[in-house]
């Protein structure tokens, strides 16, 4: 083997080695074997999905997720209160299974409590200094221990919009109402998840990091609502590749000029 074959052969080995402890590690921080999701809607766009915003989760991203047991989940309500943010705005985006349909990628509004009696109980709406009401009257502390019927927001979101949830159509016992950033009905408003709470064990992951623009590739290949990928994307996508070819290349011409220097 001539010494230029043999540094191919430690490069390509290095390479290997790398990546290998990299996934390794990716899959040890994730807490599972399928950390990646591709973001096949735009309900979680903030440009309403014709522009893709790097930090905010758009058709044709991809999602790094982790496992529940590895994260706990802030709703909007509490992310309200201490400043958390994700992927711009208030409160953890969390990925859940539903039966007979592909899983969802919306936030965690909030976490609501049966008490068996009809009524609800959703401790966060105590210290909620946003805009809530129950049944079209101001929302009190004392209301969120007993809530029943009509639940409503208003100024909610990076776009201060209005829903309301009706508490007293949800079949399902505590767990969390959701919504996407972009949608103007939280999903148990809707066929997304028609009034059906998302509990703990319908939860699949909470999404951790953006990797922009990555998902359209397999959007592309597949042609599953290509029509709703952001027009940027596609030049961003190219150019991103663009530019880690060019760095290993320029990186690989730096090191063999000086290792011929030596």
């Amino acid at each position: 083997m001539n010494s230029e074959t043999k540094k191919t052969v430690i490069a390509v080995a290095v390479a290997v080695v790398i990546i290998a402890v990299a996934y390794g590690g990716l899959l040890a921080y994730a807490g599972t074997s399928s950390p990646f999701y591709t973001v096949e809607s735009g309900s979680m766009s903030h440009t309403n999905g014709d522009r893709s915003q790097i930090g905010i989760i758009d058709t044709g991203d991809m999602v790094i997720a982790r496992d529940p047991s590895k994260m706990s989940i802030t709703t909007y309500i509490d992310g309200h209160g201490s400043g958390y943010k994700k992927f711009g705005d208030y409160g953890d985006v969390i990925i859940y299974g539903r039966s007979n349909a592909a899983p969802v990628i919306h936030r965690a509004v909030l976490y609501v409590e049966s008490n068996g009696d009809g009524t609800w109980n959703a401790p966060s709406l105590i210290g909620y200094t946003g805009t809530w009401s129950i049944n079209g009257n101001p929302g009190t502390p004392a209301d969120a221990a007993a809530l029943s019927g009509v639940l409503g927001f208003e100024g909610f979101g990076f776009n201060n919009r209005s829903f309301t949830v009706d508490l007293n159509a949800l079949t399902s016992g505590n767990g969390y109402i959701t919504m996407g950033d972009a949608n103007g009905d939280a999903d148990q408003s809707t066929m997304i998840s028609s009034n059906k709470l998302i509990t703990a064990d319908n939860v699949i992951a909470i999404a951790a990091h953006e990797i922009p623009w990555l998902g359209a590739v397999k959007l592309y290949a597949t042609g599953n609502n290509t029509g709703a990928i952001p027009s940027n994307t596609l030049p961003l996508l190219i150019g991103s590749i663009a530019l880690i070819f060019l760095s290993i290349f320029v990186i690989g011409f730096v090191y063999e000029r000086v290792v011929k220097k030596k």
